[in-house]
């Protein structure tokens, strides 16, 4: 007879479910546009506590949305929860998987890709510097030329406040971070 009080030791266990997500790549997802990949990156390569706080944020958010109703975009972030859910708690992710009507297993399933247009930051907070100080904060369209930037920086009521009568030597863009005016 086994010892009941044996403890669990996930090195043994998980390397099983390890070698299958590396050998079929079903955990990765496509990265085309450089960005963090937050949900993706707090877990790997092993499931931690950080993916599943993550994935409680996730859980708190569809809570509030259940408000409205089960709407097809409520059903469908229930499903893809389900998905990334499967390598922290997988006997429950299988068992959510199978009410909802999924195929086969939860563990055989694509891994969940983004939409590039629902990540798309529509704005950008930038810093503005005068002299490498902080003066103002700068909200602008993403996107904004650098040209049109550095005119609004110019206008910031923080950089006209203290620019005074002094002469601009050069402006410093770093995009979707800040803008530094320099003087003589």
């Amino acid at each position: 007879m086994k010892n009941p009080t044996k403890k669990y030791n996930p090195q043994t266990i998980e390397a099983k479910w390890q070698r299958h997500w590396s050998e079929t790549g079903i955990h990765r997802t496509p990265d085309p546009h450089g960005k963090t990949t937050f949900y993706c990156l707090d877990f790997f390569p092993y499931p931690s506590g950080d993916g599943l706080s993550v994935g409680m944020k996730y859980l708190n958010e569809m809570t509030t949305c259940q408000n409205d109703g089960v709407t097809k975009e409520l059903k469908e972030a229930v499903r893809t929860f389900t998905l990334l859910l499967a390598p922290f708690a997988p006997h429950i992710a299988e068992e959510l998987w199978e009410r909802l009507g999924g195929s086969y297993s939860v563990h055989q399933q694509a891994w969940p890709a983004w939409e590039e247009a629902l990540i798309a930051e529509e704005s950008v907070t930038l810093a503005v510097q005068l002299n490498s100080r902080v003066r103002d904060r700068l909200t602008i369209p993403a996107g904004t030329d650098e040209d049109r930037v550095k005119r609004m920086a110019i206008d910031c009521r923080g950089i006209r406040r203290h620019l005074n009568s002094r002469r601009i030597s050069h402006i410093v863009y770093v995009p979707g971070r800040l803008v530094n005016v320099v003087t003589e």
